[in-house]
């Protein structure tokens, strides 16, 4: 996964919540 939040990698976990950096 490419995606990152507050330093942790993650993927479509988060994806609803914000968009791929």
């Amino acid at each position: 996964t490419r995606w990152k939040y507050s330093g942790v990698s993650l993927g479509s976990v988060m994806e609803a919540s914000q968009p791929p950096d």
